[in-house]
This record gives structure tokens, sequence and C-alpha cells, in this order.
């Protein structure tokens, strides 16, 4: 089920970003304490954005993404195939799936879930990024119709300069 975050959420979605910048095969770009923390999904809670799949059984949470139009800076710089205001793309940062539950079709769920969140906003394009070396997200993305839309080398939410590919998706 996936739902919007309450603030009894934070705890797992922390958990599960620590274990994501804490694993050995890591390819995010992520770092601990600097991006994702608890304090980006607190934000993210405050403003409505941040989304759950939680497990049907019991509750818990098992994946996570924030959901918005707000695109970085640094998207200038990509090679957009779609032309849309900024209030018609709906923006895909974040996204989270406990390692413990990979392969399990919770990134699915989630990618099915933004498309349909973007439609019912109001939105034609889905815009994200990808660290480069991400190879299982670009896949995920891939899978569900996204393109490249180009790479940036940038700095983003403090981590330190990376390659990132760009996607995006028109919808129908």
């Amino acid at each position: 089920m996936i739902r919007k975050a309450v603030k009894d959420d934070i705890a797992d979605i922390a958990a599960i970003y620590e274990k994501i910048v804490n694993s050995s095969d890591c390819l995010t770009g992520w770092l601990p304490g600097v991006y994702p923390t608890a304090d980006t999904a607190l934000s993210a809670l405050e403003k409505g954005e941040l989304f759950v799949y939680a497990d049907n059984l019991t509750g818990r949470v098992r994946g996570s993404c924030i959901l918005n139009k707000k695109q970085s800076s640094a998207y200038t710089l990509g090679s957009w195939r779609y032309q849309a205001a900024d209030d018609e793309v709906m923006v895909l940062h974040t996204i989270t799936v406990d390692p413990e539950y990979a392969g399990k079709g919770i990134g699915d769920a989630l990618m099915d879930f933004y498309e349909e969140y973007a439609k019912r906003s109001g939105c034609s394009v889905l815009r994200f990024n990808a660290n480069i070396n991400n190879t299982p997200a670009r896949k995920l993305y891939e899978k569900h119709g996204c393109i490249e839309a180009g790479t940036i080398r940038k700095d983003l939410n403090g981590l330190p300069e990376a390659v990132y590919v760009l996607y995006e998706k028109k919808l129908k």
C-alpha cells in the first residue's frame, strides 16, 4: 500500500536511508549524515511531499519517495525532449526500497504511483535524475518507459560533484 507518510514513519524511512548509504555496494552516491537523512524525510513530510510503501500486514515502511514540482537548478543543463511549464512537471526525489525487500516489486509500485500521482496533479511530464553508477535504479526507470535526457556533472543535495543521468517521461 502506498500512502502519504506520517510522522511515525520517519524512523523507518531514516533506517532505510542508513541501510542504503552504509551498504558495501551503495551505488546512489549518497553519503551517511549528508544525504538523505531523517531531516530530509521530515522536511518532505512537513511539505506533504513524502510517500511510503507500507507492508499490508505489518504496516512497516518498506520504501519511500518524495514527489513535488521542484526541479533542481541543475536541470537547466538537461537536454529535455518534452517542453512543459514548471507546474506541469512532477519530479521524483530520493526513491528508496529497503534493501531487505529488493526485488519484490516495491520499486515498480512506487514508479506506478509516481506516474498516477503526477497525472492527478495535472502534470504532463516526469523528470528526475540518478547517479550514473546506479544501474539497478536506471534499469527500473527505463523499464517504466523513462528516457535519458542527457547527463550532468554537478554537486547536488550537499553531495560532492558526481555524474547524474537525467530522465523524463511524457504522460499520456
